[in-house]
């Protein structure tokens, strides 16, 4: 993506927390309702509603004469600008699960706050002041919200505390820290005790923050993982540097961090116990029978069934779980990668690579600079990104999950031949159909509708 691209990405909506050009700039989660999660992070924390919304949070979109709606509930942290989005794009969930399935994993296994659970490693770890993290703690209380607080200790033996917090009907998990709570030291006896969150230079940082007055820094992006030797040779591939490794026994966790060339803050994660196998890894860390290896295979399932061998179409809504990297130096060692592995599922943006996966299956946003076009990369479908849907090979179907944050659409008869198209939505119909003879039904009904989208040739 050259410079006139970069930009275009950036006036686009792309919240840059360190900078254009500077790092990780937001994290993304995949919604179904992304205003109910806007409302909570605007309530709750230093963040406000992006300026450049489309307005009510819906964006009428139309692509190759398709008309569809985009939804978003996207926020920025007041003073660096790091970006917390929702989005629900109705895009594909081909091969795995729709959104709302797994935010109801997420609810599962996170109900209460009771303990620690490995899908509380899907966070984005916020460093807060003393005053402004204690202030967010009496917030929740005073909503009755859970929240999981917790206590640790540094590389260097100093005592931290945070709370995690999970924002409603959502995957997004906030982790905040803070080096001085009030609130928390007065029952100390009683917290969770975790593994060191922050590497040494991600605690430093915080700790020049908070002298400098600053209310908040954003010290890493994490996610959990069951195989982090995958992920050290994807990081490596992707020049990123291992900026710490630590085997903590009690809690048992693995954790890797790396750092993105320009980046302030670390990408983490975090292997925890279950097995001997990649597989097994994490299986006794989380509630439920969803573990993290599943999470990850299901992810990669719908990249490969979506987008693999067709990196033009940007119909895979899982790409919508991911950070981004700014950046304004040439990043053609990425391009050249996927040249190398051309299994490798991605997805471009005009000329140029704009998602990739790592191994745990969620994505990476390159705002950067590539010299030279990405493999296969269709440079005639270079539009905003917001509507974008690109070109894709195949018919692609979007996800036609339910939505309370919006209202139900219709469906007419009018809708009828392309609706049935789909094997699971005749059996819908003829269920539904069924059920309203049996009561005595007559005349028309309504469902929560989505369209085919159609493949562009």
């Amino acid at each position: 993506m050259g410079a006139a691209a970069l930009a275009l990405a950036v006036g686009c909506g792309l919240a840059a927390g360190q900078g254009p050009g500077d790092g990780i700039s937001k994290s993304t989660y995949a919604s179904s309702e992304p205003l109910k999660g806007e409302r909570f992070l605007v309530d709750f924390f230093p963040a406000s509603k992006e300026t450049n919304e489309c307005p009510g949070n819906v964006c009428n979109c139309s692509w190759h004469g398709e008309a569809f709606e985009v939804y978003e509930g996207r926020t920025a942290l007041d003073a660096s600008g790091f970006g917390l989005h929702l989005v629900d794009t109705e895009k594909s969930t081909a091969g795995g699960l729709p959104v709302k399935k797994v935010e109801d994993h997420f609810a599962e296994k996170l109900a209460g706050a009771k303990g620690y659970d490995a899908f509380y490693d899907y966070a984005t770890g916020l460093c807060l002041e003393s005053s402004s993290f204690d202030l967010v703690l009496h917030k929740l209380e005073r909503a009755a919200h859970d929240y999981l607080p917790y206590a640790f200790d540094d590389s260097a033996g100093r005592t931290w505390y945070g709370a995690l917090v999970r924002v409603p009907a959502s995957q997004m998990v906030v982790d905040m820290l803070t080096d001085t709570s009030p609130k928390l030291h007065a029952v100390a006896a009683n917290l969770t005790v975790l593994e060191n969150r922050l590497p040494p230079r991600q605690a430093v940082r915080c700790k020049e923050a908070f002298q400098k007055n600053a209310s908040h820094t954003v010290a890493y992006v994490s996610r959990a993982a069951s195989d982090l030797d995958a992920v050290h040779a994807w990081y490596d591939a992707m020049n990123a540097t291992l900026s710490y490794h630590s085997h903590h026994t009690a809690p048992e966790v693995v954790t890797k961090c790396f750092r993105w060339y320009g980046a302030e803050a670390d990408v983490c994660f975090r292997r925890r116990p279950g097995g001997t196998r990649p597989s097994q890894r994490g299986a006794n860390a989380t509630r439920g029978a969803f573990k993290v290896a599943d999470f990850e295979r299901m992810l990669l399932s719908v990249h490969g069934a979506v987008v693999g061998g067709d990196p033009n179409c940007n119909m895979d809504a899982w790409a919508d779980n991911h950070y981004a990297v700014d950046a304004t130096h040439d990043y053609d060692f990425v391009h050249a990668w996927l040249r190398a592995n051309p299994s490798q599922p991605y997805v471009c943006q005009g000329s140029a690579v704009h998602y990739v996966f790592d191994p745990t299956g969620w994505a990476v946003q390159l705002n950067v600079n590539f010299t030279e076009p990405g493999p296969s990369c269709d440079a005639r479908s270079d539009d905003g990104w917001t509507c974008y849907r690109g070109t894709c090979k195949g018919t692609v179907a979007a996800d036609d999950t339910p939505s309370r944050s919006r209202g139900a659409g219709s469906l007419t008869l009018l809708d009828m031949p392309a609706w049935t198209a789909n094997p699971n939505r005749r059996f819908q119909l003829l269920l539904g159909l069924g059920l309203c003879a049996s009561a005595g039904a007559v005349g028309w009904f309504r469902l929560k509708g989505k369209r085919h989208y159609r493949a562009v040739p």
